[in-house]
């Protein structure tokens, strides 16, 4: 955020700290995507593996278990940061559920 913040300052884009706001509200909205990979992953691993109640038990989580709750309660609770929170809180959860799904497994495998 300071970078870019910096690098509009530099090209002469920001002038007021409302501009500064501006940039910092539009910025919260970046979704980062590691956990999504990692979810993606470990659901082709276990597809692969046979395991199909985990693998549609996780692929079912982020975007159907967690997402539409998510989408239906943060944003009562936050207003519009609820909504740009939603994506990511259910694949926190989903990632959660995840840990132990790739743990069992990779140590069933580990013994075999």
């Amino acid at each position: 955020l300071t970078c870019t913040i910096e690098h509009f300052e530099k090209t002469g884009q920001i002038n007021t700290a409302d501009d500064v706001e501006s940039i910092e509200k539009n910025i919260q909205g970046i979704e980062k995507k590691q956990l999504p990979y990692a979810l993606c992953m470990t659901n082709m691993m276990l597809q692969v593996a046979g395991k199909a109640l985990q693998a549609s038990i996780l692929a079912s989580s982020r975007q159907g278990l967690f997402l539409i709750p998510s989408v239906v309660i943060l944003p009562l609770l936050l207003g519009i940061v609820g909504i740009e929170m939603a994506q990511m809180v259910a694949d926190i959860i989903s990632f959660a559920i995840a840990i132990p799904f790739a743990k069992s497994f990779l140590k069933e495998i580990a013994v075999d």
